[in-house]
């Protein structure tokens, strides 16, 4: 009596195994994508938080004023402890922070601030 597999039924499960890769590996990528979305959403909210948090307490420099924007660098809140990121990463960056009715901040990122001047 012989013991193990043959070439044949060796051949069936590794074609199994592939057609299983197959099938799975555009779910994977999806929802590895899709949760990559949701850390780079969650991340800007904190920053957009921080900014906030930041404006809120320095009104003398940013005052509230409806239509009034101002571009905050991302490396003058993390020294001010409102958001804990690498500051490496940000000395560039800022957060352009349009002011609207209701305390009502629009914000967008930014690549770089020029200076931070009310309209």
């Amino acid at each position: 009596m012989k013991k193990g597999f043959t070439l044949l039924e060796l051949l069936g499960v590794i074609a199994l195994l592939g057609l299983l890769m197959i099938i799975s590996y555009p779910i994977i990528v999806g929802q590895i994508e899709k949760k990559q979305k949701e850390v780079d959403s969650a991340r800007l909210e904190l920053i957009y938080s921080g900014v906030e948090s930041y404006i809120k307490e320095h009104p003398e420099e940013y005052p509230y004023r409806v239509g009034n924007s101002y571009c905050i660098p991302l490396d003058t809140v993390v020294n001010a402890n409102k958001i804990a990121i690498d500051v490496s990463d940000v000395t560039q960056q800022g957060v352009q922070v349009n002011m609207g009715s209701n305390y009502n901040f629009v914000y967008r990122l930014v690549e770089k601030c020029s200076e931070n001047t009310s309209h």
